[in-house]
């Protein structure tokens, strides 16, 4: 991070789960299962979280379910070239 021009350090503690992948997906298809994404299940797979962090932004994009719940539903907590953080602890007010 930045401040006044000098760079900072921080160090932070979380609490993580990893998301599927659009691999995951993949291989559940071939397995013969049809992967769920409906936003019933998004908000599942959210449920208890505060941010949702991804540092690689096509694969947020190849899963575009997810991508536009997220959008729809909770304003971005900060972002750069290479990462977007969503944050899960404030709605935003006209979600789907």
């Amino acid at each position: 991070m930045k401040s006044n021009g000098f760079e900072e350090m921080v160090a932070i503690q979380l609490n993580t789960r990893s998301w599927p992948g659009q691999a995951d997906f993949r291989l559940a298809e071939l397995q013969g299962s049809t992967p769920e994404t409906s936003n019933d299940w998004i908000a599942g797979q959210l449920g208890g979280a505060s941010y949702f962090l991804t540092t690689v932004l096509g694969e947020l994009e190849g899963q575009p379910e997810v991508a536009d719940y997220l959008r729809g539903h909770y304003p971005v907590y900060a972002s750069g070239d290479d990462f977007i953080i969503y944050d899960l602890q404030h709605p935003l007010q006209d979600g789907p």
